[in-house]
């Protein structure tokens, strides 16, 4: 995340991009939950959202994958992930 952070402050976008992080997710999704609750009362236009989990684990013999989940609202972020993968693995 914070490879990506530096790579992306140095480029111009249309949107802030907040990296936000949280733990303890396995216990309900707890932290994650509730800023998303405090954003939406506090009437922040969110256009879309990257989730990456678990992406620093691997186990011997397990096969190397990229598995994506996404929601309409983040589908054009899925995509961006999807082409990027397939350009540059």
């Amino acid at each position: 995340m914070l490879t990506a952070a530096r790579l992306l402050s140095s480029r111009a976008v249309d949107y802030t991009i907040m990296y936000v992080l949280f733990a303890g997710e396995e216990q309900g999704l707890v932290g994650s939950e509730h800023w998303v609750a405090d954003m939406a009362a506090a009437g922040l236009p969110i256009v879309g959202a990257l989730n990456f989990d678990m992406i620093a684990w691997w186990a011997a013999g397990a096969p190397f994958d990229l598995e994506i989940e996404t929601n309409h609202g983040s589908r054009w972020l899925a995509d961006a992930v999807c082409f990027a993968a397939d350009q540059y693995t």
